[in-house]
């Protein structure tokens, strides 16, 4: 009895061994599933696959971002689009299309054949430039800079530094008027005007050891729009010294801006004492393709000497004035500033016309571009009505796809036809606004400056 106690005793400690030893087996087995799929999912990481698909248009071709139907009329353009359409062509692909197409998937492959070419015109009207400016700058008061200035018109004052300048009138030197006379005269100018004062013949002296040193001294010592502090400190600094480089003085000019209209006054009380020719150097500049108007102010010239420059201001298309006082410089110079304010204000108003005339042209390409874009959209509906319907006649399509893909078609003419209404409205607005504005401009500153005339 005792040995049997014992056996069953062996028994059970035998079957707790075996038991625990599964448990240890399986929960190994476990663990190196486990340990298995960490390894498979640190070392095989699954790929990412990512597509690029090519845009058939540039997005940098446009001044602005694209709308959904801008988006549509930019894409690939069909195969037979343009003078490529031929039926028996299209015909002929349409017989090949899959036969268990969806309506969606035969009007998109018959839009792939027929769409048109709408990429010129949609370039036009997104990146038209609405401005109608002539060109004439405007003066900005709150915001002046030297680019937004009047900066077609400029106003040459050329000084003539030799000796006989020291000369008196009256009790006064010829060079203490001619200061004081161009004073006045660059004060009554326009604002905004630029302004350049040059100074002849202003080093050495007017003997004969310093005429060659005399003879070569032209010098620009203001350059800038107008104002009176600066330009009076430099006009100050001349004095007469030397001798009459006149042909030197003007063929300093050839290095100026050729896009704006030189109005020059040369001041002088005698002629070219440097050997050179006044009037072929004026000749010079109109034939490198300036705009320029000479005209001579002249002290107490002789009669032997008039006529010598009255042939430059004639060359220049100017006047020649002879003065025997200050009073009579200064009342020509008033006149000028009189005359020159009246055709600043008919340039204005040559402005004023110029951009109507471009405003009317801009509107009427708007309007050819509207037109252009409805033409391609009536051929490109026209072809694709042509190609249902031989689809319907050959049972290529049943009468519902037939009607679906009739609807797409009719629905995308809709849209492109009412962008394309919509848009040059749109523009056409905006040129009619920039028209409105800028002519707005004009007219007040020509009042403005008509005002100014009779003040003074």
């Amino acid at each position: 009895m005792k040995n049997k106690k014992i056996r069953c005793t062996l028994f059970f400690l035998l079957l707790i061994i075996l038991v625990s030893c599964n448990k240890d087996q399986e929960s190994s087995k476990q663990q190196s599933k486990v340990e298995e799929k960490e390894v498979i999912t640190v070392d095989e990481p699954k790929e990412v696959i990512t597509e690029t698909n090519k845009l058939p248009y540039n997005p940098n071709d446009f001044k602005r971002s694209l709308g959904a139907i801008e988006i549509a009329m930019l894409q690939k353009d069909g195969e037979f689009s343009g003078d490529k359409y031929s039926y028996s062509n299209l015909t002929n692909e349409i017989d090949s299309f899959s036969k268990d197409l969806t309506a969606t998937e035969y009007y998109e492959e018959l839009l792939k054949l027929l769409k048109e070419d709408y990429t010129g015109q949609i370039k036009k009207i997104i990146n038209y430039d609405v401005n109608v400016d002539s060109g004439n700058d405007i003066p900005d008061e709150k915001n002046s800079t030297q680019e937004n200035l009047i900066k077609d018109i400029k106003y040459v004052i050329m000084i003539d530094s030799s000796g006989s300048m020291a000369g008196e009138i009256n009790g006064e030197t010829k060079m203490e008027i001619a200061k004081k006379s161009v004073t006045q005269f660059a004060n009554n100018l326009p604002e905004g005007s630029q302004v350049s004062l040059r100074v002849y013949g202003h080093e050495g002296t007017n003997q004969e050891k310093d005429k060659m040193k005399s003879c070569a001294a032209v010098t620009e010592i203001y350059k800038n729009i107008y104002n009176a502090t600066e330009f009076s400190k430099s006009l100050n600094e001349v004095q007469p010294v030397g001798w009459t480089p006149i042909a030197k003085a003007l063929e300093s000019l050839k290095d100026d801006d050729k896009e704006s209209q030189l109005v020059v006054y040369v001041v002088s009380d005698g002629i070219e004492t440097c050997g050179g020719d006044p009037v072929q150097s004026v000749q010079n500049l109109k034939n490198m393709g300036f705009d320029i108007t000479v005209n001579i102010l002249g002290f107490n010239i002789e009669n032997k000497e008039q006529m010598a420059l009255q042939a430059i201001s004639d060359a220049g298309n100017g006047e020649f004035q002879n003065f025997t006082s200050q009073e009579d410089l200064n009342k020509y110079l008033r006149k000028q500033n009189e005359k020159l304010r009246y055709e600043w204000s008919v340039w204005k108003d040559e402005g004023i016309e110029a951009s109507l005339n471009i405003s009317d042209s801009k509107k009427i390409e708007i309007s050819d571009i509207e037109t252009n874009i409805k033409e391609l959209a009536s051929i490109e509906y026209e072809h694709l009505k042509v190609a249902i319907a031989y689809m319907k006649s050959k049972s290529l399509i049943n009468n519902e796809q037939y009607e679906t893909i009739s609807n797409d078609i009719n629905k995308r003419y809709s849209q492109i036809t009412n962008y394309a209404q919509q848009t040059s409205e749109e523009t056409r607005n905006e040129i009619i606004l920039n028209t409105s504005e800028n002519l707005k401009k004009y007219k007040e500153l020509r009042e403005e400056k008509i005002k100014e005339s009779f003040a003074n």
